[in-house]
Parts: C-alpha cells; structure tokens; sequence
C-alpha cells in the first residue's frame, strides 16, 4: 500500500525533474536569440559577449522561470494522466489538488526566489550587462548611457518650471529653460527665461545664462522686465532630488523606484515606466503560482485520452497562453506610452485575465 507521504515525494520529484529542464529550455532560447542577434551586430572582442552573457544569466532566469513552471507542471501532468498514474492516485482517496500541492507550494517558493534574484542580482548586475553588450557592439569603448530628460514641466509649490533638455550626469540644462514662481496666494510673481543653465555644487544653486526676466504687479500686470547675461537662482530642493538621480528604472530597487514615483508624483512629472517596473516586480512572482495551477489543469485535464487530448494538444495551449501574456503586455505598454491606458492595468491586467483563463479551464475540466 502506497502511502500519501510516498505520492508526494513522487510527484515533487517528477515535476521538479520537469521544471528544471523546462527553465533550462527556456534559458537556452533566450541565449540563443540573444547571442544571434548580437553576432549580427558584434564589432569587438568575444570577451565582451561573454561578460553579457554571465551578467545576463539573472534576468534570463527571471524571464524563464514562470512559464518554466507552467511547462513544467504540464508536461509531468499531461505524463501522469496519460500512463494512468493520476487515476490510481484518484483510487487511493487522493485528490488531484492533494496530489499537486507541493507542486504549489514549490511554485510559491520560485516566485519569492524569483523576486529575490530579480532584487539582489538582476537589479544590481543590469548596469554591467547592458555596458558590456554596448561595448560588444560598438567599434569604440563606450560609456554608459546617462539618462536625459526631455522637455519636461514641473510644478512645485513654488511655481512651474519648464524644462527643454537636462543631463541629470552633466547637472546642466540645454535648450532652454522657463520658471514662473507664484505668491502664496498662487498669483504670478515672476517669469523667468534662460537659454542654458548648470548646477553649483558649492552654493547648490543653478546658474542661468542670458536670462529675461518678467516681474509682475498684484494684478497681473507687468512691473518691469530685465535682461542679464548670468543670473543665479536656488531651486526647490525636490527638484534636485529628481534630476540629479541618474539611475535607470531598471537598475533601481523596490525602494528606489517607490521613492522616485513619489518624488516624480509629487513634482508632477509621468512615472509610467518607473510604475510599470514597480508593479511589474510583484506580478511576475505572482504568475508563478497562476501559471503553474494552469499548467497542472491542462495536464490533468486536457492531456486525459478519454477527452480527446493529448500532449501536443496541451503543450500547443502552454504555448499559446504564453504568446498570448507577451501580446497583451506589448500592446498594454504601447497604449501606455501614447497614455490611453495606466501602468497599473498593463502589469495586472494580464495576470487578472490568465487568472479568468485558468477558472474557465478548470470549469472546462469538470464538464
């Protein structure tokens, strides 16, 4: 008589088995286009593909890990429904949600892993892999790229401020540049233009050159208006605290991100992919368990000979469960962009749809 702690160390085994070479799958195609794609473009020393590649490892993990799981969970199902083994479980008085909880319980654990390796080694190992591959394809040593911030407008309780060109790196604003401070009863005070203008570390204050300047009455009308070729002025101190973090979104931690989003909120500048990159931290690990529960429906279920499914027919639904998360999230994120729809939906909106997606299969199943 087989005991319920045998069946569970039976199918733990059997589906870890199935995982691992699943992620590995997965892990290796990502390689692969990875390193096609850059031996089209690759101009210097192989050394550099190879410091990308191991930097990289991290995020191909991340990436793969989800619908590693899901592969996974289906195929060891999709085995154990086809050689009969779920139905002599079935006989023993175990149910099939008895029968795969380690298999959840595993997913769980890979998703706070997965958090955790996307935290402490994908996060920090990004800025490295991204120089290295930009080293790879270029004929000439490169440095990182500084992120620039394109006309942007602020507003502070202090005033507005418009911003045309800033190199956050460089502390220096190009292109132009417009402040217009208000009173405490929000009246216009004065109207600031400058041609171009750089951060005094020394004094902590901005030095504009060829500056007009607008002063107003109380009523709106125009007091005087002053040229000088230099002029110094000390901004909100907020506004420093913005732009002269560099950081890319996604080299930056939970706390990282949430402090920008709230500095970017609060000066009323677009966070949207600093917020999708937040949010995005905590769907992926819950996809883990989602993806897993639905790789085990459609093995136990849609793999059942008595139903008229096979394997192939459940791996062409992994499959097509996973072409179909990646379309919804690439179109989310260009509706984002053109600002028709808000970050939030676009990380969770697919996660809600596959969980819709795995009710209706496992509805499907009872039938």
């Amino acid at each position: 008589m087989i005991s319920f702690q045998q069946i569970d160390r039976m199918s733990l085994l059997g589906f870890i088995r199935s995982f691992c070479f699943s992620t590995l799958l997965l892990m290796s195609l990502y390689l692969v286009i990875e390193v096609f794609t850059l031996g089209r473009h690759g101009r210097r020393e192989e050394i550099y593909l190879y410091l990308y590649i191991v930097t990289s490892l991290p995020r191909f993990f991340s990436y793969s890990l989800s619908f590693g799981l899901m592969l996974g969970s289906c195929y060891y199902l999709s085995q154990c429904s086809l050689s009969g083994e779920l139905t002599a479980v079935s006989s023993l008085g175990c149910s099939l949600l008895r029968f795969i909880r380690w298999i959840l319980l595993t997913a769980i654990f890979c998703g706070l892993l997965q958090f955790i390796i996307t935290e402490f080694l994908t996060v920090p190992m990004r800025a490295k892999s991204n120089y290295f591959k930009a080293q790879y394809s270029s004929l000439n040593p490169v440095k990182p790229k500084t992120q620039l911030y394109h006309s942007q407008n602020i507003r502070i309780e202090q005033g507005f401020y418009y911003i045309h060109l800033l190199n956050p790196s460089k502390k220096t604003i190009e292109g132009g540049f417009t402040y217009l401070q208000f009173d405490k009863q929000d009246r216009p005070i004065v109207f600031h233009e400058a041609e171009s203008g750089f951060y005094q570390s020394q004094t902590r204050n901005w030095v504009f050159r060829k500056v007009r300047s607008i002063y107003f009455k109380s009523h709106l009308e125009i007091d005087r208006i002053e040229k000088k070729e230099q002029m110094s002025i000390r901004l909100h101190p907020d506004f420093l605290l913005f732009f002269l973090s560099s950081k890319p979104f996604n080299e930056m931690t939970i706390t990282e991100l949430y402090r920008q989003i709230q500095t970017q909120t609060k000066l009323g500048i677009r966070s949207v992919h600093l917020t999708l990159e937040f949010h995005n931290r905590f769907t992926f690990p819950v996809l883990c368990l989602l993806l897993t529960l639905t790789g085990c429906i459609i093995g136990a279920f849609y793999c059942n000979p008595r139903m008229g499914g096979s394997m192939a027919q459940s791996f062409i639904f992994c499959v097509l469960i996973s072409f179909g998360y990646y379309a919804l999230f690439s179109i989310g994120l260009s509706l984002t962009g053109h600002g028709l729809m808000a970050p939030q939906v676009v990380s969770w909106g697919p996660v809600l749809i596959y969980a819709l997606v795995t009710w209706l299969l496992l509805q499907g199943s009872r039938k």
